[in-house]
């Protein structure tokens, strides 16, 4: 058991092992031989041991076992998916970058588009996909469920989430009279839609929770699109994220709240939650809130009113718990405000600031000089928003987790399955009518992209540097150069044992026996 908790314990009990046959066969001439055939023993042992201790049990997910890519999936491209999942077809776009290897584990971004919008056109706005090709992540795509009931079937995709489907919570009703008084926006997982006034605008499937809020029951089609995307790609456990536009970036709230034990940090971009549905974490997550000044689709500060009449929860309400699950600490009531510096300051005015002191995760919210959007919006590629996310999530990491820990499906009920159909995945292309090649991406794109500082922890950046993607290896160069410096130590104490005796006869090595010694060393 503590091989499988801690590779530092797993590496010491390997090494004491060697010790204790050194010590052994240095007693008397007749052990020796057992001795060095212990320390071969020994020596296979710990390497697989290291192996064993750094296997899915940690932080390497089941598809790094599969040695190869999933059907349907291509290096350096966009490919898309189809499935079923509570009896109805869903479908999402993969992005896998080129330097992607079956057995080095990558950190996973989930990205989710806005209400009425699609994947396929958020792609290029989110940025992600190009970026991966420098930073070696995968992005996945989903496609919310478009089942309005009206002319807009198909199209009108909306995730259910922060209370999006529920019209009428704690503080009453989430919207005015006005907001849609021909009930023009009722989808065929909500009907009958009778409720007045009539302030669902998204549809009603389990997304993250059969209700779209809370912690419970967490079997929703994201959750279980991380659980089988986990077991077809090789993927770092301890560094999936979310982000998403809009209704995506209430998602990625979402997530952040039902799935805090799971993903290592979110970045909302103009998300928030309805009137009354705020959430908050139960761990520490890392988040950073993105809002153009102008936003007035989902507003962040004053009364947090839409244009079109429903009633969102200012981004300071929303950091009041975050900043509590977060561990921040006050002096006082004021709240303590720092510049938190992103590749990207001063673009459309950004600037960005971390709330709280000594936070356990940071709480961070960023505005810029634009409307309701992605940041930069409008400057053709994507690449602003995506330096800009990528830079906060690539930053943290989450708590390894455990077997018992990793399903998000839970015990107490009975959970769909998300069966995937799509024998081969179809291209989604970057830019229309054209499927995605980032070897022949804008050269200043990608030199832009590459000449941000990277913000990965030492032994990541040195791995992604060389093409190796962000993981360890499954075998741990320090532990195979402490068992040899002590298998060497071993037999140097057994050489001089031997010389020590020599003047008696006694302990002596013979040739043969320095000869199988001297094999023994790695």
């Amino acid at each position: 058991q503590p091989c499988t908790r801690n590779l530092a314990t797993c590496r010491l009990l390997a090494e004491w092992l060697c010790i204790a046959w050194a010590v052994i066969g240095s007693c008397c001439r007749a052990v020796v031989l057992f001795a060095m055939l212990l320390l071969r023993a020994a020596w296979c042992l710990t390497l697989a041991a290291v192996a064993f201790c750094h296997s899915p049990e940690d932080s390497h997910s089941a598809g790094c076992r599969s040695g190869k890519l999933p059907l349907g999936a291509k290096l350096g491209h966009t490919m898309t998916f189809d499935g079923i999942f509570g009896g109805a077809k869903r479908r999402w776009h993969v992005h896998v970058p080129l330097s992607y290897k079956t057995d080095v584990a990558v950190p996973l971004v989930m990205a989710t588009h806005g209400w009425h919008d699609t994947a396929k056109a958020y792609e290029p706005d989110s940025g992600l996909s190009v970026l991966s090709e420098i930073h070696g992540y995968i992005v996945v795509y989903p496609e919310a469920m478009a089942d309005h009931a009206g002319a807009h079937r198909e199209s009108w995709g909306g995730w259910n989430v922060v209370g999006s489907s529920i019209g009428v919570g704690p503080l009453g009703p989430t919207c005015y009279p006005w907001a849609d008084p021909a009930v023009s926006l009722c989808y065929r997982s909500c009907s009958p839609c009778t409720q007045k006034p009539h302030c669902q605008w998204s549809s009603c499937v389990n997304d993250v929770t059969p209700s779209g809020v809370g912690t419970d029951n967490v079997t929703g089609f994201l959750p279980m699109l991380f659980d089988d995307l986990e077991e077809k790609y090789c993927i770092d456990r301890q560094r999936l994220y979310a982000t998403g536009l809009s209704n995506g970036g209430m998602a990625a709230y979402q997530l952040g709240v039902s799935m805090a034990h799971r993903l290592a940090a979110i970045a909302p971009v103009a998300g928030s939650f309805m009137k009354g549905f705020v959430q908050a974490p139960s761990i520490p997550v890392p988040v950073m809130d993105v809002h153009g000044f102008f936003d007035t689709s989902v507003p962040p500060n004053g009364t947090s009113t839409s244009s079109d009449g429903y009633f969102y929860t200012e981004v300071s309400e929303i950091f009041d718990g975050w900043r509590k699950s977060n561990k921040c600490h006050h002096h006082g009531k004021e709240v303590a405000l720092k510049h938190w510096p992103t590749p990207v300051d001063g673009e459309k005015d950004l600037y960005c600031i971390s709330e709280g002191t000594s936070c356990a995760a940071p709480v961070v919210r960023c505005g810029w000089s634009g409307p309701h959007g992605s940041f930069a919006k409008g400057l053709g590629n994507g690449i602003p928003n995506a330096r800009l996310v990528w830079s906060f999530l690539s930053q943290f990491k989450s708590e390894p987790v455990r077997k018992a820990e990793h399903t998000t499906r839970s015990s107490k009920t009975n959970h769909e399955s998300l069966t995937v159909y799509s024998k081969l995945g179809s291209p989604l292309p970057l830019a229309t009518g054209q499927e995605a090649q980032p070897e022949a991406l804008s050269a200043t794109v990608l030199a832009t992209a590459a000449s941000e500082q990277p913000l990965l922890p030492a032994a990541f950046a040195s791995r992604a540097a060389t093409g190796e993607g962000t993981a360890l290896s499954i075998i741990d160069m320090n532990a195979i150069g402490s068992v040899a410096f002590l298998t060497f130590a071993a037999i140097l104490c057994m050489v001089a044992h031997g010389e020590r005796t020599k003047s008696s006869g006694a302990g002596r090595l013979s040739e043969p026996m320095l000869k199988l010694v001297t094999e023994a060393a790695p």
